[in-house]
């Protein structure tokens, strides 16, 4: 991640492996996904990996070279979108 003036390195184990700070990220998430996916097991699994697949998606951003900053942001929520609109539908036969 670059912020003028200097270089920060984020690892994704860095943030995911502080429980406390991990267990926030999915009640966040499970507050805005709920009303999404209405079985609560899917639910729970969409809640689970929103954040994980957030933070592995920012921090790969710079190791693939920081492509199209001005899309990045939307191209990360997108991916988020596909996580709950799996735990919302049955898989495709």
């Amino acid at each position: 991640m670059r912020v003028p003036g200097r270089q920060l390195h984020v690892q994704a184990g860095d943030l995911l492996g502080d429980e406390a700070y991990r267990d926030e990220m999915v009640a966040t998430a499970r507050q805005e996904i709920a009303a999404m996916v209405p079985d609560r097991s899917w639910m729970q699994w969409a809640a689970h990996l929103a954040p994980t697949i957030t933070i592995a998606a920012i921090t790969a951003w710079p190791d693939a070279g920081q492509p199209d900053p001005e899309t990045a942001a939307k191209r990360i929520r997108q991916t988020v979108v596909a996580v709950v609109d799996a735990a919302c539908r049955p898989p495709a036969s």
